[in-house]
């Protein structure tokens, strides 16, 4: 081999190893350092379609928001040596919806939405510890059982029922 047939060479690999870093840097700097990506949706198919029956249930009465977490609707009334020991009971559940009065944004009532898994040993515990904390937080929580469709008079009536209870006040 001459020297000319080496610079060629040496010249091609430099050219080559140049457009692969160039291509593994454009796509690295396409990636996040984070594994995150935005989800098609907020609530399932059977929390959405209950969504839509509160919505003409209640109207304009209340506001509505989704996926509550119980940590945003009570607190723990205890000493700073236990406050995280009932603290962690809490974190990381939620409800799936709650009505708020709109001028004040004051929840008046959580709803669960009760699917099939509402059957499972570890989901009813779970279920009774919830009912457990808004019964003692004196929040009213509405248990409805999901099914294919709703009178939304009955559950209109339920909600008034439950948010007029003199239990509420």
């Amino acid at each position: 081999m001459n020297k000319n047939e080496i610079i060629i060479i040496i010249t091609v690999l430099f050219i080559l190893i140049s457009l692969w870093l160039l291509v593994y840097i454009k796509k690295a700097k396409g990636k996040s350092k984070y594994p995150y990506s935005k989800k098609d949706y907020l609530l399932s198919k059977a929390e959405t379609s209950f969504f839509r029956v509160l919505e003409q249930a209640i109207g304009n009465k209340y506001y509505i928001f989704p996926q509550v977490h119980l940590s945003d609707l009570v607190y723990v009334k205890s000493s700073r040596g236990e406050y995280y020991k009932y603290f962690n009971k809490i974190d990381r559940k939620s409800v799936d919806f709650v009505l708020a009065e709109k001028n004040n944004l004051t929840p008046v009532l959580a709803i669960e939405l009760d699917d099939n898994s509402h059957n499972y040993k570890n989901r009813i515990d779970r279920d009774n510890f919830v009912e457990d904390v808004f019964k003692n937080a004196g929040v009213p929580l509405l248990r409805i059982k999901c099914v294919a469709s709703y009178d939304i008079q009955k559950i209109r009536t339920r909600i008034e029922e439950i948010i007029k209870s003199p239990n509420n006040k």
